[in-house]
């Protein structure tokens, strides 16, 4: 196959493919990826970039020729994710950022950016023991996968070459992380590290960090790794957890809204193995909504998860679709509640303290 590129730099195992495709682009004399996508003849979207797509194939059989590797060869490159021991690419896909996160030590040394560091909870570099960076240092602008990213900021002009080296410490869940041989007991643990920084969501919902720089995520991850080691602090957590709530319901009371497990509540014990001498304080994000599953909300209404369905579909309840499962909001259960409970005391002189559920 006739290449349209002069130059044909090899990709390194554990680049990252984006990466990867700037330096090519560069290179080159394109400007951007899209326009290099149009020079090889392959569709540019998100898809493309998705591991499970035709397109992702397609984009791979199509590249790999032009820079004289094989498909196989290209694809271990960008499939490694080793690092992370998750059981699948997919399930360590879901913990990376899509705006790029970086070592400026690192790219001024080698020229390209890893994958390990777009992962959110890898915020340290090893080799030169300093912090990722999400942001520019010099304007604090978010990073984007732009042509300049492997020199410098696209919005300031900060070159990374005039950026001094700051050493930093090492975050301990890292550590911790690291003596996690397993690959069961890591997959569980970064888990609970994940649900550890969404207090209010009791259900599975993939998390987004984007928002936060690397500084912002050092915090979060420290504070979840203080509270799944210490069985004290997490049954702290859980408690500061439903008073937040039941401070905000109308309905629901604490005792109540103990009924609500949060997803880490059965966290491996083996993690417990420190008590610290102050328990760490935390403050809760304020939260926009709290979310339950179908199960968790029929629990709170005293009803079938089909008839929690049914009154969401007449329009009583409210709910979105996260990763495909319906999720409900805590407080559109609560407003429910309180009508019923209102319209019963008006139509029945109905005593509160009788009226806890619907069955």
């Amino acid at each position: 196959m006739h290449s349209v590129f002069r130059i044909n730099p090899k990709p390194k195992y554990g680049e990252e493919l984006t990466g990867f495709l700037l330096r090519l682009a560069s290179l080159n004399g394109f400007i951007t990826i899209k326009e290099l996508f149009s020079a090889i003849g392959v569709v540019f979207t998100e898809y493309s970039f998705k591991r499970t797509s035709k397109l992702y194939s397609n984009l791979l059989a199509t590249l790999a020729p032009m820079i004289q590797l094989n498909v196989q060869a290209l694809r271990q490159c960008f499939d490694s994710m080793s690092f992370l021991k998750m059981e699948n690419n997919d399930a360590s896909k879901s913990l990376q950022s899509k705006s790029p996160t970086i070592c400026i030590e690192c790219i001024k040394e080698t020229g390209y950016i890893r994958e390990s560091w777009q992962c959110y909870h890898l915020t340290y570099c090893d080799v030169h023991n300093c912090e990722l960076n999400t942001h520019c240092p010099n304007c604090s602008g978010r990073l984007s996968w732009n042509i300049d990213l492997l020199a410098g900021c696209n919005q300031c002009g900060y070159r990374w070459h005039e950026h001094p080296l700051l050493s930093s410490t090492r975050p301990d869940y890292l550590s911790f992380i690291g003596q996690l041989d397993e690959k069961t007991e890591q997959n569980v643990f970064l888990s609970a590290l994940y649900e550890l920084t969404q207090p209010f969501s009791f259900a599975a919902k993939k998390p987004d960090f984007n928002q936060y720089s690397n500084r912002a995520l050092v915090e979060k991850f420290t504070l979840a790794y203080q509270l799944l080691t210490s069985k004290t602090s997490m049954l702290l957590f859980f408690e500061t957890v439903h008073t937040e709530l039941s401070s905000q319901m109308q309905f629901y009371s604490f005792d109540l809204l103990k009924k609500l497990e949060h997803p880490i509540k059965n966290i491996h014990p083996n993690f417990f193995r420190s008590e610290y001498k102050t328990p760490p304080t935390f403050k809760l994000e304020k939260f926009k909504s709290a979310l339950i599953n179908e199960v968790q909300a029929g629990l709170l209404l005293g009803i079938s998860p089909i008839s929690v369905s049914t009154l969401n579909n007449f329009g009583y309840l409210s709910s979105i679709n996260v990763n495909r499962t319906r999720q409900y909001e805590l407080s559109s259960i609560d407003n429910f509640m309180f009508f019923c409970l209102k319209r019963a005391e008006q139509f029945e002189s109905a005593n509160a303290e009788h009226f806890l559920n619907l069955s």
